[in-house]
């Protein structure tokens, strides 16, 4: 037997390893760490290290990558602790202030590796869950951010009750449409993250049980994706990419049992957690156009009573949310324009359209319709499909919204684009969104079939043969090419005086391009009728530019209308093609477009 000291410090050993082996984590797993966190958006020390962590700099571009709004979607890093009732989590979001972010958010939890849970979205987001662990809670809101009515901070807690989620319509997180940044059970801190503080009594959940977490960032829409995750998962490659994520991450909420040591706390496989929300069970929620009742931000909503509720108005043509595509449609194209509403609020809702200028008769009207419900308003999304304008011409539209005896207009904050704004005038009003029509695709040239056995002779008009000395004339002013210092012809600064050459003279003398030797279409003429192309076996003519221009290589044109005079005139191009025909000869003009001569009668000087 032992006694005394020696007794004494085996028993205190004892103890210390019993101690140490019932706080010891277990391989791969994060324990509770029984702190009392302060809910109000800032990591607290007590959170320790993260539990896991996502690369920065990976949100997709084209996508939520692109626009200042989105990137505070980029997660790196999730941390979580429990005090025994409650669980924290915090998701550090460096890039989120309240004035300039917009989107929503999603916290998947699991509980003791349950196979039964959600497998979609219940906001119904084109996110599903492809885990052997399905979650069996999420905490789905809306950032509390820099569009009032879309970015209302409403947050709900929803459970999976066998067969579906539990019913949307209440704020469970306790900052919906207040502008407040923390609330009961949610906080938001700019520059820093957000926080949940969920009671283990509201998931189910007691001390011991192991919980798995996932969390992932997107904007409201049936054709969103996870823009990105925590941990590292499946995510958007675009704005609209549905996305299946697979990844959790493991925390536990207590000691746990090991084959040496007896814990303190044994659960019993009868344990049967009851929630304290206790939704109706139904099938799996799906847009539909019934709302789902509660009481979100829309439910006072009433059609036919004269009152619109201009907070939940929302579009933008920057977000394909809301207009796909938001690049703009060929002029034979379409485009998709959504807009939000509250639910059951308006009775009509009309897009005028304009192509140009402004004025109080839109060129074209369409009426959308509601094509989904969003349950966290509930809001309803109205769709219409604009064809293009048939044009090269952008199109400039808003919409026209009428309850009762109540008509107004929401149209576009800034010129033209970004989100909307309401106005309660029977009349349109400036600005509108522009829905840009943009150039079709090119098409590959179809090249003649004649010009695969072309046998061509290029000729430049001014140096081949003088058919007519009449219009060889010596002094004209131009002023280009060149300003013509240091020309030994007729030039004299600033102006140039063209200089007609004989056509025995040296041709190597430096002309700067006003030096004239005769040639014309008259000398072409003669040489057709020749037959000294017919003999040289030619078949095209390729003749450089013969427009009206002041130089003799007619690339600076003056008048794509008027044949030079130095050529001919309209009468003599008539002979040489009526020539050309009757010796099977087809003749090319050469022509540039991409710019003008000086002297050009399109230029204001």
């Amino acid at each position: 037997m032992l006694t005394g000291y020696r007794a004494r410090t085996l028993l205190l050993v004892a103890a210390l390893l019993f101690s140490t082996a019932i706080m010891a984590p277990a391989g791969g797993r994060a324990e509770l760490r029984a702190v009392t966190a302060t809910l109000d958006g800032l990591r607290d020390a007590s959170y320790g290290a993260a539990l896991t962590t996502d690369p920065s700099g990976d949100l997709a571009n084209p996508g939520p990558g692109e626009w200042s709004g989105t990137l505070w979607s980029d997660l790196t890093a999730l941390y979580a602790q429990s005090d025994g009732t409650t669980l924290y989590v915090y998701v550090d979001l460096p890039g989120y202030t309240k004035a300039g972010s917009s989107g929503q958010i999603g916290l998947l939890i699991d509980r003791n590796a349950t196979t039964a849970g959600g497998t979609s979205d219940p906001w119904a987001n084109a996110i599903t869950f492809g885990a052997t662990y399905k979650p069996d809670a999420i905490a789905r809101g809306n950032l509390q951010g820099m569009n009032a009515g879309q970015d209302n901070g409403w947050t709900e807690l929803r459970l999976w009750q066998g067969s579906a989620w539990s019913a949307g319509g209440t704020d469970w997180g306790g900052i919906g449409n207040t502008g407040n940044q923390v609330g009961a059970r949610i906080a938001y801190a700019d520059g820093q993250g957000v926080e949940f503080a969920i009671p283990l009594s509201e998931i189910g959940a007691i001390a011991g049980d192991t919980l798995r977490l996932a969390f992932f960032t997107t904007q409201g829409g049936a054709g969103k994706g996870a823009f990105d995750t925590l941990p590292t998962d499946a995510q958007s490659t675009g704005w609209d990419t549905p996305t299946t994520q697979t990844a959790w991450v493991v925390f536990g909420l207590g000691p746990t049992p090991t084959p040496t040591v007896t814990p303190t706390w044994t659960p019993t496989a009868t344990r049967t957690p009851t929630p304290t929300v206790t939704p109706t069970a139904g099938p799996t929620p799906t847009p539909t156009l019934t709302p789902t009742p509660g009481a979100g931000p829309c439910s006072a909503a009433a059609m036919g009573d004269g009152a619109i509720n201009s907070v939940a108005l929302y579009h933008s043509n920057t977000q394909s949310a809301w207009l796909t595509p938001t690049v703009g449609i060929t002029p034979t194209g379409q485009a998709a324009v959504r807009l939000r509403t509250c639910a059951n609020d308006v009775q009509s809702v009309t897009i005028l359209v304009w192509t140009q200028g402004w004025g109080a008769t839109p060129r074209w009207t369409y009426t959308p319709t509601v094509v989904s419900i969003d349950p966290a308003g509930p809001y309803a999304i109205w769709e219409a499909t604009l064809p293009g304008p048939g044009t090269q011409i952008n199109q400039y539209y808003q919409f026209r919204i009428t309850d009762g005896a109540l008509t107004g207009h929401f149209h576009v904050q800034t010129p033209n684009s970004g989100t909307g704004v309401w106005a309660a005038s029977a009349s349109p009003v400036d600005p509108s969104w522009v829905l840009p029509t943009v150039a079709g695709p090119i098409l590959d040239y179809a090249v003649p079939s004649w010009m695969k056995d072309a046998v061509i002779y290029q000729i430049f008009p001014d140096r081949f043969r003088d058919g007519n000395s009449a219009n060889n004339y010596n002094a004209r002013t131009v002023y280009g090419p060149t300003t013509c210092n240091g020309y030994t012809g007729n030039g004299s600064a600033p102006a140039c005086v063209t200089h007609n050459h004989a056509w025995t003279d040296d041709v190597t003398q430096p002309g700067y391009g006003i030096d004239f030797f005769g040639g014309d279409l008259a000398g072409i003429t003669e040489k057709i009728n020749a037959g000294y192309f017919n003999d040289l076996g030619v078949n095209t003519l390729y003749l450089n530019p013969i427009f009206m221009a002041s130089s003799n290589h007619g690339y600076d044109t003056n008048d794509y209308f008027t044949i030079n005079d130095r050529f001919g005139t309209l009468a003599d191009f008539d002979a040489m093609m009526a020539a050309a025909n009757a010796h099977g000869l087809r003749v090319i003009l050469d022509a540039v477009f991409n710019h003008v001569g000086m002297d050009s009668r399109y230029i204001d000087k």
